[in-house]
Order: structure tokens, then C-alpha cells, then sequence
């Protein structure tokens, strides 16, 4: 099975875009995500957990992909999954909502405050 790529993903997921030109919180992280400089694996994961929340950037308990479901959803195995989710943490595009680790609590998406100035710049 092909690993999918960063493009790939983009393909699929488009933003959720608003009346007008206002795209609500998950929209702008997607579109973040995709013009960021990242390492394939890290936007593949990213890309994923974008598609996992609610339009506020809130993955619910209900819907958390957990590692499991980010290595059958990526084709990454659950080390890489780890390394990328500890990585999108150290830079500010995901927070555990309580503090808690990947597997137990919701996780927040986040934007950048470098990477919101680039959204917001091409709208």
C-alpha cells in the first residue's frame, strides 16, 4: 500500500469555506497546514487530525483517531505516528485540550501565529 503524501490528502479534504471569504477555524488550519513548510509525514498527520475536528479545531473524545487510527488513516507506522504528533505539539499546531497525552484527552488544533499572518494574508 502507498504511503499517502501531504498532496494526496489535499486532494481529498478541501476547506470548509463560508459565505463570502471566511472560512471557519478548521478551514484556516488545513490551509495552514498545506502552505507550511513541514516534512511530509508531519502534514500528512496534521492534514489528518484537520479532518478529525469540529469546524472550533476541537477533536471530541468521540471522534479522537488515537494512534491507531492516525497509522491505518496515514500508512505511517505507530513510532513515526508518535514522532509527528510530539513534533506538531512542540510547534503549536496541536494541544492536548487538558494537558493529558495523545490517547486520552481531546486534542485542540492551533495555529501558528507565523502560519494565521500567511492565511490571513491570502485572503
Amino acid at each position: 500500500m502507498k504511503t499517502p503524501t501531504p498532496a494526496d490528502l489535499a486532494a481529498r479534504f478541501a476547506p470548509a469555506v463560508l459565505a463570502g471569504s471566511r472560512r471557519k477555524f478548521r478551514g484556516n488550519y488545513l490551509q495552514a497546514v498545506r502552505d507550511a513548510r513541514m516534512i511530509p509525514h508531519t502534514k500528512v498527520v496534521a492534514l489528518v487530525l484537520g479532518v478529525f475536528a469540529n469546524p472550533d479545531g476541537v477533536i471530541p473524545a468521540n471522534r479522537q483517531p488515537g494512534v491507531p487510527g492516525l497509522v491505518k488513516a496515514t500508512g505511517l507506522t505507530a513510532g513515526m505516528v508518535l514522532v509527528q504528533l510530539a513534533a506538531l505539539e512542540q510547534r503549536q499546531w496541536i494541544q492536548p485540550v487538558r494537558g493529558a497525552r495523545y490517547e486520552t484527552e481531546p486534542l485542540q488544533l492551533s495555529i501558528p501565529a507565523a502560519a494565521m499572518a500567511r492565511v490571513r494574508g491570502c485572503r
